[in-house]
C-alpha cells in the first residue's frame, strides 16, 4: 500500500483528495523585522475556519510547509486536523539561511541530520506527530554556504527515511543550480519538489525545469489578480502541451494575514477551487485539474509502507 504521513497518522494515498502542495496554517517567522508580523499566524480559531472553508469547497489535505525555526506548530495542526476533517502534512527541515536556528552552527552534521531523524522516525518534539517532507531553501539568486550545507544534511536526511524534499526556491530563483546540487548529493528527481517557480512568471524556465526531471509547484496563484491569474492559466497549459503534465502541483502559499479570508484578507484557501480550478479546466480538462491537485501530489508525497 501507498501512504502519506500526516500529523494523525499514516493514510493511503487514495483517502488524501485534493491537495494543496504548499501552504502555511500556523506560522510565527522568527526575527525582530517588523515585515514579519503580517507573516504571523498565530490565530488557530481563524486558521481552523480557514481550513474548514477550503473543506466545503473540495479540499482534502494541506501540506504545511512551516519548517524548523520558523514557527511550527505541529499540536495546532493536529488539532486542526481533527477537527476539519482535512489530512495536515507537516514538514521538517530549514527555511533559507535568514532563517537557520543559531545552533545550527554549533552541530556538526552528523548531530543535525540526528535531530531530523528523529523527528521522522520518534516524532517531533516530544509528540507522537511525523513529518512527511524535508524542506531546505535557497535566499535570493544565491545558494549561500550555510544553505550548500543545509542541501547536504537533508540529502543525508531523505537517503536514510525515503521522505521526499520540498524546497524554497526564493521569489522563485535558483531552480536550476538547487537541481544540480541536489542530483550531485544523489537524489532522484521524482523527490524533488521545487516550490515558487511561478513567481518567476517565465515559461522557458518552468519547461527548463521540468526538462531535468523534478516536480514543480505553482503555489503564488491568487497574489496578484491584475491578470485573474490569466499568465498563469497560460504556464500552466502551455506546460501540459509540452509534456510536463505529471510534474505540477498546485498551491496558493497563503502564509500572510492578508492573503487569508479568515484574518481579512483575500483571496483566501479556496481561491484554487472556487475560482482558479473552473477557468483551468477549461484550457486543460477536467482530467488534467486532476492530475495537478490529486494524482501528482498523491504520487509525490506516498511512500510504500
Amino acid at each position: 500500500m501507498t501512504y502519506a504521513m500526516t500529523v494523525l497518522g499514516k493514510k493511503t494515498v487514495e483517502t488524501l483528495g485534493c491537495i494543496y502542495a504548499h501552504e502555511h496554517l500556523l506560522v510565527k517567522p522568527a526575527g525582530a523585522d517588523l515585515k514579519y508580523a503580517d507573516y504571523t499566524l498565530d490565530d488557530i480559531e481563524k486558521s481552523t475556519h480557514e481550513v474548514i472553508d477550503y473543506y466545503s469547497a473540495g479540499g482534502g489535505t494541506i501540506v504545511e510547509m512551516t519548517p524548523i525555526n520558523y514557527g511550527r506548530n505541529v499540536i495546532g495542526y493536529k488539532n486542526m486536523a481533527k477537527k476539519t476533517k482535512v489530512n495536515i502534512i507537516c514538514t521538517t527541515g530549514f527555511h533559507k539561511e535568514e532563517f537557520l536556528p543559531e545552533w545550527f552552527d554549533m552541530k556538526n552534521d552528523d548531530e543535525i541530520i540526528k535531530i531530523i531523524v528523529d523527528e521522522i522516525r520518534y516524532g517531533i518534539d516530544d509528540t507522537d506527530i511525523h513529518p512527511g517532507v524535508i524542506k531546505c531553501g535557497t535566499s535570493y539568486n544565491q545558494i549561500t554556504k550555510r544553505e550548500k550545507r543545509v542541501f547536504k544534511i537533508i540529502s543525508e536526511v531523505h537517503q536514510y527515511t525515503g521522505l521526499p524534499i520540498s524546497t524554497h526556491c526564493d521569489k522563485g530563483t535558483m531552480g536550476i543550480e538547487q537541481i544540480n546540487l541536489l542530483l550531485s548529493l544523489g537524489i532522484s528527481p521524482e523527490k524533488i519538489l521545487l516550490c515558487h517557480i511561478d513567481s518567476q512568471e517565465n515559461f522557458d524556465y518552468a519547461v527548463e525545469l521540468c526538462q531535468k526531471g523534478v516536480n514543480i509547484c505553482f503555489d503564488h496563484v491568487g497574489r496578484n489578480l491584475t491578470d485573474s491569474d490569466d499568465l498563469r492559466i497560460n504556464m500552466l497549459t502551455n506546460l501540459f502541451r509540452n509534456g510536463c503534465g505529471g510534474q505540477i502541483m498546485l498551491a496558493g502559499d497563503m502564509g500572510k494575514k492578508n492573503y487569508l479570508s479568515s484574518y481579512g484578507g483575500k483571496p483566501g484557501l479556496t481561491y484554487i477551487l472556487k475560482v482558479l480550478k473552473p477557468k483551468l479546466e477549461k484550457k486543460i480538462g477536467i482530467d488534467g485539474v486532476r492530475k495537478i491537485l490529486i494524482e501528482n501530489p498523491q504520487h509525490f508525497f506516498g511512500y510504500i509502507s
